[in-house]
């Protein structure tokens, strides 16, 4: 094998005919991730071309270490390509080998040197350790040159840039976003890979911004050599969306050695775009925005009835809000935020008109100022003017409807009779102050249990039960402890109801205007009743499949109860009126386990049950 001489400078050596010549060739862009060294070996004169033209395959290497690389997932062609003479621009391609799988040299083309180049293209799949190479055209750059090659036999190498190496250029910022001023800003980092063609430093990279498939911009940053960052803001850019590439150059020489004299030509070298394009949106345009805000006072609170407006037609909108500050109190700054779904990657929010319409509590009787703050995807921000506004003054409100009677009336002696005289009742009532103000403590909040009699409740007067006084005080939005309370001798059947605070005249201190909820709904005032004695009782625990059992029940009050009797497949009726009834009846055919019962329920809605089990004996089949 051939010995490769050192980057970054190749000496062409004449030793003969017979010998190996390395011979500098130019190389066109390769915008590829793959990489190419100048550098070609004489194989000898050709064998296999016409008279007139020349012969070249390649061989794949490393760009790390020039060894001939695993060919494992690459597949390799070799195009013709026609030049001008004069100005080596590719006119058009003259043949193409197709591609050939897992090879470490390529097929073999034959070629005019004088007027046509080749071009190695690599193609390689996921099971490859090395990044595609798209290719770069071999051409002297000199007649004499291109003569000089007529008739040999080159070997080209195509070095192969590992997957694990970093890229050259390096795009740090944006990256899929938008921008929010006409002069972006951008960060590029590069390292050093200054033997890459044999070149010394970085010389230059282009940056080309492109719209609507044209090239809209192009910046160049001047390198100065080695690894660096650096930052730039192009000219002024329109609204719209754009797409970024780099092209990377280096200072690149190689050597000529003839009759002693070393001639070091400067040569630009395109690195090729070496990054993957970055997309990005300028968006300048300043989203807006409505607020109109009205302060109203109910019973409860003081409340602010706010509508938001708001619209961007640029990146979209990502959140609307409104900020109202009070005057006397900094720190209950109120305000209301309302987001936007906003898409991954450069998906903005919605562009149309968006409108939001809400309510937030206030602090009463208060000046605020208030203003709307609109934010679009890209960063862009709109504040509305200050306006200003005044709340109403909150009061407090007693809410009435906290009221429970805790038990029934006793004894049971009053048998049937469900409007007998109860003679202790305990209830229990608390206070709801659902305004907006507090009341302080030894303030006399009033109330009242009252009560009406069953006769005609749509015009029975209500009657005062007991009375008294509430004096603890009570928070805003805040219940007092429980107060329980004993009525005596309230008739059964009658209605209850609790009323606090009813007679305006003596409610200056609590300046209460809301009366409406101040009474309770009513609960009516029932009896405890013993509940009936029952008694189920059938002829035989167990039977055989499809027998039946004979029931006997006895079912024992003072009162008419209303009973059932459920032995899994029919239901009888029952009409208890008073005192006992006993009954039999056989119940419906068994073929498995059941459980009979009988149920009664009062006329207060209470239920008593009670139930007797029968097992079935499964049949058994011999065999």
């Amino acid at each position: 094998m051939k010995k490769f001489l050192p980057l970054p400078f190749i000496l062409l050596v004449i030793i003969g005919v017979s010998g190996s010549v390395f011979v500098p060739s130019s190389v066109q862009a390769n915008t590829g991730s793959g990489w190419e060294v100048w550098l070609s070996v004489f194989m000898g004169r050709t064998t296999k071309c016409a008279a007139g033209q020349s012969e070249r395959d390649f061989a794949l290497v490393s760009y790390t270490n020039s060894q001939r690389i695993n060919p494992q997932g690459t597949r390799v062609k070799l195009q013709v390509v026609e030049r001008n003479p004069d100005t080596s621009v590719s006119l058009r391609v003259v043949s193409d080998t197709g591609f050939v799988n897992a090879v470490s040299v390529t097929p073999t083309v034959c070629y005019f040197s004088d007027t046509q180049s080749v071009r190695v293209i690599v193609a390689t799949d996921s099971t490859s350790m090395y990044h595609p190479y798209l290719g770069a055209g071999w051409w002297f750059s000199v007649r004499s040159a291109r003569r000089i090659e007529s008739g040999n036999y080159f070997r080209g190498y195509a070095h192969m840039q590992p997957k694990t190496m970093r890229p050259t250029l390096e795009v740090l910022a944006p990256g899929n976003t938008f921008i929010t001023t006409a002069r972006p800003g951008f960060i590029v980092a590069s390292n050093d890979v200054s033997l890459l063609y044999g070149a010394t430093q970085f010389k230059m990279t282009f940056l080309d911004f492109w719209a609507n498939g044209a090239r809209y911009q192009r910046y160049s940053i001047q390198h100065g050599g080695g690894v660096g960052v650096r930052t730039f803001s192009p000219a002024n850019f329109a609204d719209g969306f754009y797409t970024m590439t780099a092209t990377q150059y280096l200072d690149g020489a190689y050597a000529i050695q003839n009759n002693n004299t070393s001639v070091r030509p400067p040569v630009d070298v395109p690195v090729g775009t070496l990054t993957k394009p970055v997309n990005f949106i300028v968006d300048t345009r300043v989203p807006q925005a409505t607020i109109n805000v009205t302060g109203t006072t109910s019973a409860t609170n003081a409340l602010a009835n706010i509508t938001l407006t708001a619209m961007d037609r640029g990146s979209g909108l990502r959140q609307v809000r409104a900020v109202l500050i009070p005057d006397s109190a900094l720190t209950n700054v109120a305000t209301m935020t309302v987001p936007f779904t906003v898409g991954a990657g450069l998906s903005g929010g919605p562009k149309e008109l968006q409108t939001i319409r809400a309510n937030v509590t206030l602090l009463p009787n208060t000046d605020y100022r208030y203003y709307v703050v609109a934010t679009d995807v890209a960063g862009n921000v709109f504040r509305s003017l200050t306006q200003t506004m005044r709340t109403g003054e909150v009061y407090p409100d007693l809410d009435a409807n906290n009221f429970r009677i805790l038990n029934t009336c006793l004894p049971s002696y009053v048998g049937a009779n469900l409007q007998a005289m109860c003679p202790s009742t305990a209830v229990e009532i608390r206070m709801n102050n659902i305004g907006g103000r507090n009341i302080p403590a030894g303030t006399s909040v009033s109330y009242r249990i009252e009560s009406q009699l069953p006769t005609d409740p749509s015009s029975a007067p209500w009657q005062s039960v007991i009375t008294g006084n509430y004096t603890a005080g009570l928070l805003s939005g805040a219940q007092s402890t429980p107060i329980p309370l004993t009525l005596a001798n309230v008739q059964g059947g009658s209605r209850l109801r609790l009323a606090v605070n009813l007679a305006p005249q003596l409610n200056v201190s609590i300046n209460e205007r809301n009366f409406s909820n101040n009474i309770s709904s009513p609960l009516t005032l029932t009896f405890t009743q013993a509940p009936p004695q029952l008694l189920l009782v059938a002829d035989r625990a167990l039977v055989r499949v499809n027998d039946t059992v004979n029931l006997r029940w006895e079912i024992t009050s003072p009162y008419a109860v209303s009973c059932e009797l459920q032995d899994g497949v029919n239901i009888r009726t029952i009409n208890h009126l008073s005192g006992t009834t006993r009954e039999n009846a056989e119940s419906s055919p068994l073929i498995n386990f059941r459980i009979i019962t009988l149920s009664c329920t009062s006329p207060t809605g209470e239920v008593t049950k009670t139930s007797v089990t029968v097992s079935v004996v499964p049949l058994v089949q011999e065999v």
